[in-house]
């Protein structure tokens, strides 16, 4: 038994470190990948359509991964609409407004600078959770708050005199509308199962630019192109 817990102990660390690697690598990449995307579609649609075959995909897998969990009956039912209402809210906040706005930015900005400014997710949520949950900021979160926006200032300082101001703009309510929704996550009903969450999300903040996209003033537009 003491060997296994060992063993447990010193696998979890090196897994630990793989799968942040792994986020680096796959998470990163995506900024350059919208770079190269918004060069050949119009944001909003090369936007929403990843996330509509992603989550066209994912859905079925997550229902079937649900129905099998070990979690409370009504985890393992169908999604209702309350289910379908908070993820539907969470993804246009987080892929619709965060991803798309994102996307959009990087029409004008290149994408290490983006990058840059959606680091500042994280000080969007510290400034949402007082409002939203309650939570009042302490001098450690304040003075965290203060060092990540002055890391921020250096790190994007240099560029804003060659980028599009409102580029940067765009990406910053973004990033807020991405932390914003984070932190909302936790007030409304979303599926317990991160998985069948992840889905809905997908679809329902994919649908919106999608809808935009393919009315028919843009269908005319983009087939004039």
């Amino acid at each position: 038994m003491a060997n296994n817990d060992t063993a447990v102990d010193t696998r979890s660390p090196v897994l630990s470190w793989i799968a942040l690697g792994v986020v680096y690598l796959v998470w990163g990449s995506t900024y350059l990948a919208i770079r190269v995307g918004v060069g050949h579609l119009p944001p909003l649609l090369f936007a929403g359509t990843r996330y509509v075959i992603a989550g066209a995909l994912l859905y079925p897998i997550a229902l079937r991964a649900t129905a099998n969990s070990r979690g409370p009956a009504q985890d393992a039912a169908k999604p209702g609409a309350r289910a379908w209402f908070a993820g539907a809210v969470i993804g246009i906040l987080l892929l619709f407004a965060g991803n798309g706005g994102v996307t959009i930015g990087e029409t004008t900005l290149p994408s290490g600078f983006a990058a840059v400014l959606v680091a500042t997710v994280p000080l969007w949520m510290i400034i949402f959770a007082w409002p939203v949950r309650h939570q009042r900021v302490t001098f450690r979160s304040a003075l965290a708050l203060a060092v990540g926006l002055g890391g921020v200032i250096i790190l994007v300082g240099g560029g804003t005199a060659s980028a599009h101001i409102s580029g940067v703009i765009i990406v910053l309510g973004a990033a807020a509308a991405w932390g914003f929704g984070s932190v909302l996550s936790h007030r409304l009903a979303v599926p317990s199962h991160a998985m069948l969450a992840a889905a809905i999300e997908m679809l329902a903040g994919g649908e919106m630019p999608e809808a935009e996209m393919l009315s028919p003033e843009n269908a005319d537009a983009l087939s004039r192109r």
